[in-house]
């Protein structure tokens, strides 16, 4: 996922999250890879969006919140293809994160 963090001031900690990412389904692709016994109605990959907020504490404490928004239909394979029609199914996924940076001296 690349993600572009923007300050609304240098000088604060509250930021926007904006950016694109790519999901790949890992489990499918790899039961599909040694055995044949995956799904192949799944897609194996997801192309996604995602936006988001957060806050930066003077502590190191980083909270986030963002939404992601998948535009690959979950059934690729199935009768759908890649575009968004009346019965598809496309991922989306709320994300709640901490981080916390550590000040070495």
């Amino acid at each position: 996922m690349a993600a572009n963090k923007f300050y609304v001031d240098p000088n604060k900690g509250f930021h926007f999250n904006l950016g694109p990412g790519l999901d790949i389904n890992l489990k499918n692709n790899f039961v599909n890879l040694f055995n044949g016994d995956g799904d192949g109605e799944i897609s194996p990959f997801d192309v996604v969006v995602f936006g988001g907020i957060g806050y930066e504490f003077n502590f190191g404490l980083t909270l986030e919140a963002r939404y992601k928004q998948g535009t690959v239909s979950v059934d690729f394979f199935g009768a759908d293809d890649l575009y968004e029609e009346d019965g598809s199914n496309l991922n989306g996924v709320l994300q709640l994160g901490a981080s916390y940076k550590f000040k070495l001296k």
